[in-house]
């Protein structure tokens, strides 16, 4: 089996991965998702345009917007499901490579990085999906593109 010796740089590496890509970035995603449905919210406040004695509303489309809440909603759930078995798997490994473990032991933590690791790209591959499924026009547009 080919992996790191235990010391600075692995256990570097690993606080890297669980501080930024399971962290930071589905903090970030929440924050700014958050921002985007507040920014859809205050936008969908009714414009009300007085013409002399005619009274016009002005109506945005609230099912893009919702459509949008959606995917996004999806987006950052579908992210912090599928990340969130890296941290331990590496917590666990870096915990047999301080101690002596048995090669079943090494095995076993082999495999959960590998599963975990596969998942954690799945996020990248799932937005065409929710795209695909969750919008009318993708679908027309990704429609056409396979035509051409």
């Amino acid at each position: 089996m080919c992996t790191c010796q235990p010391g600075f740089y692995v256990a570097f590496v690993n606080y890297y991965i669980i501080l930024v890509q399971n962290i930071l970035i589905p903090l970030l995603m929440i924050i700014l998702g958050i921002w985007a449905v507040k920014n859809l919210r205050k936008r969908r406040q009714v414009t009300v345009v007085t013409i002399t004695t005619v009274t016009v509303a002005v109506h945005p489309n609230h099912s893009k917007d919702s459509q949008l809440i959606r995917i996004l909603m999806i987006d950052v759930g579908i992210y912090i499901v599928f990340n969130a078995m890296l941290p331990p798997a590496l917590i666990y490994l870096q915990i047999l490579q301080a101690r002596s473990a048995a090669f079943t032991e090494l095995e076993l933590g082999s495999l959960l990085l590998n599963v975990a690791l596969f998942s954690s790209y799945i996020p990248f591959l799932v937005g065409f999906y929710t795209n695909f499924l969750m919008s009318k026009t993708f679908r027309y547009e990704v429609k056409n593109i396979i035509k051409r």
